[in-house]
């Protein structure tokens, strides 16, 4: 394995300190990535390469969604912001694999 996505910050760090004790170098030996980009993230070494998402935004247009069931004339929601990726120390090239 190279490289993990965690579903959250707080599982990316365990990840982190995980792999640190089992003598892997992060980037070097496996990049991680967090899924939330709290404001924390950037301070760890390496600081945390993040997924940040609009939830607020997102949470509105599902609502959106399902307050329209009733009525499917209804104009539907705009969308969410797109996903962004946060580039931090904790990730690094794809090193590829041999044979």
């Amino acid at each position: 394995m190279t490289a993990v996505l965690c579903g959250n910050d707080d599982v990316a760090a365990g990840v982190m300190r995980a792999a640190r004790e089992a003598g892997r170098r992060i980037p070097g030996d496996l990049s991680v990535a967090g899924f939330d980009d709290v404001p924390v993230a950037a301070f760890p070494a390496p600081a945390l390469t993040m997924v940040r998402l609009d939830f607020g935004g997102l949470g509105r247009s599902c609502f959106g969604l399902l307050h329209r069931l009733p009525d499917l004339a209804a104009p539907a929601p705009g969308p969410c912001d797109e996903p962004t990726p946060i580039v931090r120390e904790s990730t690094g090239p794809h090193r590829g694999t041999s044979g």
